[in-house]
């Protein structure tokens, strides 16, 4: 069994309120779930407007799949939402 990590930390320079980030967010968590069947949650910086951290996990058999999936769902963050992905940190466990 293969378990794949990655951290994302997320900046949205157009939130100017919690509000604001949680609609992206929770766009953002939904669309990757239903896309990528991948485990996601914001798990840090919740007080934080205009700052998320975004954990990402999948389960598999094969890791190059697990890599590809991985890649697929940052490209897709990364492109279509209006945010900048700061740092990525990714794990395997």
């Amino acid at each position: 069994m293969i378990v794949k990590s990655m951290e994302l930390e997320i900046q949205i320079d157009h939130a100017s309120s919690l509000k604001d980030k949680r609609k992206v967010i929770k766009s953002l968590i939904q669309r990757s779930r239903q896309k990528f069947n991948v485990s996601i949650s914001e798990i840090d910086s919740l007080d934080n407007y205009r700052l998320a951290i975004v954990g990402v996990v999948i389960v598999s058999n094969d890791q190059a799949y697990a890599d590809r999936v991985l890649d697929q769902c940052l490209n897709f963050i990364e492109t279509d939402y209006d945010l900048e992905v700061i740092d990525v940190l990714k794990e395997l466990r």
